[in-house]
């Protein structure tokens, strides 16, 4: 005897009639189909929340390359003027060092925006020319108005980036 059926066993014969086979039946199919429709409505929700995340992590990554961007170009600031100080004083020595220190930096900001490569090369230029001094190779610093038209250009591409109304380049989120 089969204790949850109370139904004896007999070769040939069925457990349940056949109107209790189609309920069961119907009712494995409306739960399988529950399932099915909660399964879908997980992945639309899990590839919703990948979305999300790749949304943010691209946000982060924009905002992360803003502020470096604004850093070296703050640090940068602070090496012109400092060379600008050095040349004034004619200490070739130091100009020659902290061009270099900016030109290190300006270096660092040509994967924002390819415009930094001018700069950099005409600040080499500017190098060889305070190493020449310092060497003594060179007798004397010609070019003084082309160092100040130089110097104001770069200060003016600094601060447009470092000032406080600057608005992040690249790809909007």
């Amino acid at each position: 005897m089969i204790g949850f059926a109370q139904i004896e066993w007999k070769w040939g014969h069925a457990i349940l009639d056949e109107s209790a086979r189609d309920v069961f039946g119907f009712v494995g199919l409306v739960v399988t189909s529950i399932g099915f429709v909660v399964t879908i409505w997980q992945l639309w929700k899990t590839q919703s929340a990948a979305k999300a995340a790749e949304a943010a992590a691209r946000a982060a990554l924009k905002q992360s390359r803003f502020a470096f961007e604004k850093f070296a170009s703050n640090r940068a600031l602070r090496f012109l003027q400092e060379a600008k100080i050095h040349v004034d004083g004619e200490a070739w020595g130091k100009a020659a060092m902290r061009l270099n220190d900016l030109t290190h930096e300006l270096n660092q900001l040509l994967p924002f925006d390819v415009r930094w490569k001018q700069m950099v090369d005409e600040l080499h230029t500017w190098c060889v020319i305070c190493n020449s001094l310092e060497t003594g190779k060179r007798k004397r610093f010609s070019r003084k108005e082309n160092w100040l038209d130089f110097c104001r250009r770069l200060e003016a591409e600094l601060s447009r980036i470092i000032g406080p109304f600057s608005e992040s380049k690249g790809e909007s989120t």
